[in-house]
């Protein structure tokens, strides 16, 4: 998909081109060639007459010094907007900015040219126009279908605070962008002078950088992670000491015209449900307490009470294998390579779920393979409020976390379906 993208974008310049020499040199034949009396296709109906333009396209009439400058501004806004839609590989949009963009130029040229716009097209009782014009209309009309269609994302979304002070998980749901992310506290118990625990301002910050990101979600999410550095510096967060350092996983989708372009580092997970029943997970599944959870198993065959306390060093040493044996954005420089990103054609797709660890099943062998599939026919029996009540019906039957290993009785959970 990435290739064939990077073919069009490498041969946008020669069409844009090739149309704006087109729309030149027809209005040069009209200028030159074409008869006063003009000539008709169809009398009097369709055909070519040349006409000295003063308004704007069909004609509408405004004061040419006003026009100059209202378009000379435009088309820096327009500019402006093209290049962003092109670092975020959005072709529809490019299109559609590019096809306005040489239009209302074109007809710039010619007002500053000649002081007037050359039109030269007549159909039926539309007032005479030009090629510029159609070109104008034709992008305008596709960005507004652009705009309508990336409003028709139907989406819900879960979050729930879990045994914890803060729920540490947020959410992002933005137009055609979608992310679910997971805050970790230091180890050291940190709280801010509101009494925010790190975690939670982890996640913060990388809510904050998602929402307002302008580039790729590989650009948007590295930023993240350095702005989660640089609030920890702030916050003067001894940061040589990785078990002192705040972090955050997370999943996030932006969904383009046919395509959807994916992200996750960590242990949240992105789901894709197709229109003929399949399921796929993307990216690789992870699940770094692997070992810790089955000490803890081994714990709660004996009964053991507080067995968080005893393994405390186990959780150290977890800890201090971020971004070495499993990434999370904690602001090392090294959590940018456990990134995984990808993009998959949106043809047949149903629903996309994203969530965070919070929203697993919990099980009673932590060696047993995760069951995506359970949590799947839940949704689809009853939305994302079924697959939580599940969950939480199963945490609060197991208090002690005894029969399903896990480091807490009730985590935060949140979870995104988007609807396609």
């Amino acid at each position: 998909m990435d290739k064939l993208k990077n073919k069009i974008y490498w041969w946008l310049p020669l069409l844009i081109a090739g149309l704006f020499l087109i729309d030149r040199l027809t209005k040069w034949l009209a200028l030159n060639n074409l008869p006063r009396e003009g000539v008709f296709l169809i009398p009097k109906v369709t055909g070519f007459v040349l006409e000295r333009n003063q308004g704007i396209a069909y004609s509408v009439p405004i004061p040419s010094p006003v026009l100059i400058a209202v378009v000379t501004f435009i088309l820096l806004v327009l500019f402006i907007i093209l290049i962003k839609a092109v670092q975020k590989k959005e072709l529809m949009v490019v299109l559609s900015i590019s096809l306005i963009i040489i239009g209302a130029f074109s007809n710039l040229l010619d007002r500053l040219q000649h002081g007037y716009v050359v039109d030269m097209i007549v159909l039926t009782s539309w007032p005479v126009f030009n090629l510029a014009d159609i070109f104008i209309l034709a992008g305008g009309i596709w960005l507004i279908l652009k705009i309508y269609k990336s409003q028709q994302f139907q989406s819900s979304c879960v979050s729930e605070k879990g045994s914890g002070e803060m729920n540490e998980d947020r959410l992002v749901v933005k137009e055609n962008l979608f992310c679910v992310i997971d805050g970790a506290s230091s180890l050291n118990g940190y709280h801010d002078s509101s009494g925010k625990t790190g975690g939670y301002l982890a996640a913060s910050v990388v809510r904050e950088k998602i929402t307002g990101g302008q580039g790729t979600l590989i650009e948007t999410v590295t930023n993240a992670n350095t702005a989660i550095a640089e609030a920890m510096i702030k916050n003067n967060i001894d940061v040589s000491n990785t078990v002192n350092r705040w972090s955050a996983s997370l999943v996030a989708v932006r969904i383009k015209d046919e395509t959807a372009e994916w992200i996750k580092i960590g242990d949240c997970n992105l789901l894709v449900l197709n229109q003929d029943g399949s399921v796929k997970l993307l990216g690789e599944y992870h699940n770094h307490d692997l070992e810790t959870l089955k000490m803890w198993k081994a714990l709660a065959q004996k009964k053991t009470k507080n067995i968080r306390q005893h393994l405390r060093e186990q959780n150290r040493k977890v800890r201090m294998e971020t971004n070495i044996k499993y990434g999370a954005l904690n602001g090392d420089n090294r959590a940018i390579s456990f990134i995984q990103k990808g993009e998959i054609s949106v043809k047949g797709v149903k629903n996309i779920i994203l969530f965070t660890d919070g929203f697993l099943i919990p099980k009673e062998d932590p060696e047993e393979s995760e069951d995506f599939f359970e949590m799947v026919e839940l949704f689809r029996q009853g939305g994302l409020n079924m697959v939580r009540q599940t969950i939480r019906d199963l945490e609060k039957s197991d208090p002690e976390c005894w029969k399903y290993p896990r480091l807490k009785q009730y985590d935060d959970m949140a979870a995104i379906v988007v609807k396609l």
